[in-house]
């Protein structure tokens, strides 16, 4: 992708292309994801939001993994920024209900994970009622 900046009378040329040798960031994180490298996702994620602040895929992603790495408090703030972005994502919201349920906030994963149910009714939830 060529581009050309063009400033008053005077013209002041700009072009650049993209640098089709580096790789994608987010390819880069669903291999390591695919590839079982939690590490290396975890630290990609955390670099590309530094960037990316309200990407929801990698708000959720890294949500999911230190979810699963014991952080379940940092697991609960990842997961309310990706539901700001996308309110009713029902994977979001399950993944908040054990997030929550991790750190002993029944009552609060009982109330998300029955709004899980409620925006995708044909998820079965156990225990549910």
């Amino acid at each position: 992708m060529c581009r050309r900046v063009v400033v008053s009378a005077r013209e002041i040329e700009v072009t650049w292309t993209a640098d089709e040798s580096r790789p994608d960031p987010k390819g880069t994180i669903l291999r390591c994801l695919d590839q079982g490298d939690l590490q290396e996702a975890t630290r990609l994620l955390t670099i590309f939001l530094r960037h990316h602040p309200d990407d929801f895929q990698a708000l959720y992603n890294l949500g999911l993994l230190v979810s699963d790495a014991g952080e379940p408090g940092r697991a609960e703030e990842l997961l309310r920024r990706a539901l700001q972005v996308k309110p009713n994502d029902v994977n979001a919201l399950v993944a908040l209900g054990v997030a929550l349920s991790r750190q002993d906030h029944l009552d609060d994963a009982v109330t998300v994970l029955r709004q899980a149910a409620s925006a995708a009714p044909d998820i079965v939830l156990a225990g549910a009622r």
